[in-house]
């Protein structure tokens, strides 16, 4: 097709980046003014002086929406929290939020007969003032009668801060959305730098959901899925880091994971951290004993999922669990950045879900426990007698670990 007809604007390709309502109205009125039939353009106030004004700046509000679009729909210039999380979400990576201060701890027990304990979840522990959580049990086994020894547990991490439950009603909708408002720390996401160290959160990777049936009145624990596509009917959910700091919970249609029915009561446990001033010491704890969590809600799900053949510590026998630490707690992680996600993602996605070469190691661990981790370098056998062990050898360290 011929191009001779067409009218040469005389503008490079990208112009239209640069075109503002301003320079719009000067091409507008240069061009008029190049066939001199029209005069009234010069003539601000004028009629069509007027109407050049609506048009420039009608062009320059779609050419704004025009650049944004473009920008925040591509991984590599994407700005937005909310579009950048949208974009990763295609490849199943989920942005993480705030995470809490974590403590590992060793447990003793005294005046016990020999058996298999369990401590309820959701106990706590004062340390330096602040409270320290389990979200699940711990479960343990008493080998001599009575003695104080110390116990090999099934769960040995406290999460800083106090457990906190939140109540809603569904609607009963396919793909029901619950919204966990953060009301202490709203636009979390954007706060990349902070000016205090006690302001408090809800701390992500501390949620546990549960749902009582309106129809039989039994609670069931559901537990967290990547994507509700991957599920059967079952009683999952996808959870959601938003743009506003707040944590959107998505149940399933009973196709792709179980469906709400209207007027269940959907109750979510987390954990509100108090940040960073809340960081415990070694030692901090010196034979503490635990303290059991009770509301009316809990002490209903408890008999659910709870049987009577345990044997849980109680408060009868609370004095009986004695717990120290001998290392201090991990620092606070604060929730992705925009810049942080674009780093991170092609890095798990890369190892799809994998643990094979050295990379899909270093790159798992970073992301999973990138709370506890500062760095992490991981050797295959080569790589550890060739060249580490080989350089104490080369240095006369025969005993490199000794020396």
């Amino acid at each position: 097709m011929s191009l001779e007809n067409f009218t040469d604007y005389k503008l490079p390709k990208n112009a239209y980046l640069s075109f503002d309502a301003t320079s719009l109205k000067s091409l507008i009125i240069d061009r008029l003014n190049e066939n001199e039939t029209f005069t009234d353009q010069n003539f601000e106030g004028s009629n069509f002086s007027a109407f050049i004004d609506v048009v420039s700046y009608m062009y320059h509000v779609l050419l704004f929406q025009l650049n944004t679009t473009s920008n925040e729909s591509t991984f590599n210039t994407a700005t937005i929290y909310d579009n950048m999380s949208k974009l990763v979400s295609n490849i199943g990576y989920k942005p993480q939020g705030d995470q809490t201060s974590l403590l590992n701890f060793s447990l003793s027990a005294r005046n016990l007969n020999a058996n298999v304990y369990t401590v309820p979840r959701f106990s706590s522990v004062d340390v330096n003032g602040f409270t320290y959580s389990t979200l699940d049990d711990i479960t343990f086994q008493k080998i001599a009668d009575t003695v104080l020894e110390p116990e090999a547990v099934s769960n040995n991490t406290l999460y800083q801060g106090a457990i906190t439950e939140a109540n809603f009603t569904s609607i009963g909708e396919p793909y029901e959305t619950i919204t966990l408002v953060d009301t202490f720390t709203t636009q979390q996401v954007v706060e990349v730098t902070r000016t205090v160290n006690d302001q408090q959160f809800i701390s992500d990777n501390s949620f546990k959901v549960f749902v009582k049936d309106v129809d039989t009145s039994v609670w069931t624990e559901w537990s967290e899925t990547v994507s509700l596509f991957l599920e059967s009917p079952t009683a999952t959910y996808e959870k959601k880091f938003n743009e506003n700091g707040n944590y959107d919970f998505r149940f399933g249609n009973n196709s792709n994971g179980r469906q709400l029915n209207a007027n269940d009561t959907v109750l979510i446990f987390y954990i509100t951290s108090n940040n960073e001033i809340a960081i415990s010491s070694p030692d901090a704890m010196t034979s503490s004993t635990f303290n059991f969590y009770s509301s009316t809600a809990f002490n209903e799900i408890s008999n659910y999922i709870y049987n009577d053949d345990l044997n849980l510590i109680n408060t009868a026998i609370q004095d009986t669990v004695l717990i120290s630490n001998q290392f201090q707690s991990t620092p606070i992680k604060l929730a992705e950045t925009v810049d942080q996600i674009r780093d991170n993602a092609p890095k798990i996605f890369s190892t799809q879900n994998r643990l094979v070469s050295k990379t899909d190691y270093e790159t798992q661990i970073n992301r999973n426990f990138n709370n506890i981790t500062k760095d992490v370098k991981v050797l295959d056998n080569n790589d550890y007698t060739g060249q580490y062990l080989r350089y104490f050898n080369r240095i006369g360290l025969d005993r490199p670990n000794d020396n």
